[in-house]
């Protein structure tokens, strides 16, 4: 009877371990497809060994070319060139001078001031080159207007090329004026995008179109030098698209028709610098009429000294950023 119950006790005992040992097997393995489902959540790998990421909804961005916040208590030297730099007097420009002094860092922001000298009748503001140079593109800056008469700021390009007087943009260049502000005088709050090729000779052509600025579609247009705006030029190979607040606001290739000479499109192919300024109207330093005639012009020094303390004059143009994208950001 003894090895009876030995043997019915070995079989018993031999059933249990064959349970348990599939129970524990069953359960490390399904340990194990947790385990391996955790580490390849979202992050298959690909035969080379890579990983295959989930595909993101998120929107790329064009590659950024250009960019300065302008963050720092400094100007970059590393990408801005200063007009008037190493000079005691400045660099002469229309009616008035561009100096070192005038170019400043306050608030996250480039500043260009232009005050006014009394004693010599004249006026002393400033303007900054970018030392690398792109051609196409999307240019943008973020900034506010000096509010002043026949004084006006420009986010502009400009090539070496221009200066050769050549019809063919592709060839010679252009002066790209993505905005300049000359207009606060005339009360419409307007600002100008204008292209100018060929030189600046007999033989030069010159585009332009003058947008009047909105804050909103109650405010009236003059406040809109109070306020921060961005403009930005589209530039591709065949056409120029300028924005102000988004808004697409003029668009041409610039056709070049003078002196029996037509070229269809006159799109520039050469590499430009980013120019921030402003000018006062004026010649050899002195002050006078502006080059834009718009009904209400006037200036403070030339026939309207009533509206200005000039003794204390003193107005600035402010700059949050200037960004050069390889393609449009915005685009859908």
């Amino acid at each position: 009877m003894k090895h009876v119950t030995d043997q019915n006790n070995n079989t018993m005992t031999s059933r249990f371990m064959r349970v348990f040992l599939s129970v524990l097997l069953i359960a490390v393995m399904a340990f194990s497809l947790v385990i391996f489902a955790a580490c390849n959540d979202g992050n298959d790998q690909t035969p080379d060994g890579g990983s295959e990421q989930t595909p993101s909804t998120e929107k790329v961005l064009p590659k950024l070319l250009f960019s300065d916040e302008f963050d720092s208590d400094v100007l970059d030297e590393s990408k801005w060139y200063v007009h008037g730099s190493g000079s005691e007097t400045g660099e002469l420009r229309r009616g008035g001078w561009w100096t070192e002094d005038s170019v400043l860092m306050q608030d996250g922001n480039l500043v260009i001031r232009t005050v006014y000298d009394e004693q010599k009748n004249t006026f002393y503001t400033g303007s900054v080159d970018s030392k690398t140079r792109s051609k196409y593109g999307y240019y943008e800056t973020r900034c506010k207007m000096p509010k002043a008469n026949a004084i006006w700021s420009a986010f502009w390009l400009m090539c070496d090329e221009m200066q050769q007087e050549i019809p063919d943009a592709k060839v010679g260049g252009a002066e790209i004026d993505i905005f300049e502000s000359p207009y606060y005088s005339n009360g419409k709050g307007a600002i100008q995008h204008a292209i100018h090729t060929a030189g600046y000779g007999s033989n030069a052509s010159d585009h332009s179109h003058v947008v009047s600025l909105k804050v909103n579609e109650t405010e009236d247009v003059k406040h809109s030098y109070d306020e921060w705006h961005t403009f930005a030029l589209d530039w591709q190979p065949d056409s120029y698209k300028f924005y102000v607040d988004g808004v697409l606001t003029y668009e041409t290739s610039a056709p070049y028709n003078r002196n029996g000479l037509k070229i269809p499109t006159n799109v520039s192919a050469i590499d430009s610098y980013i120019i921030l300024s402003v000018e006062v109207a004026g010649t050899g330093g002195v002050p006078g009429k502006s080059p834009f005639f718009l009904d209400g012009f006037k200036h403070p020094v030339d026939n309207n000294m009533n509206e200005y303390d000039m003794s204390n004059f003193s107005v600035d143009f402010l700059v949050d950023y200037v960004r050069v994208w390889e393609s449009d950001p915005y685009a859908e």
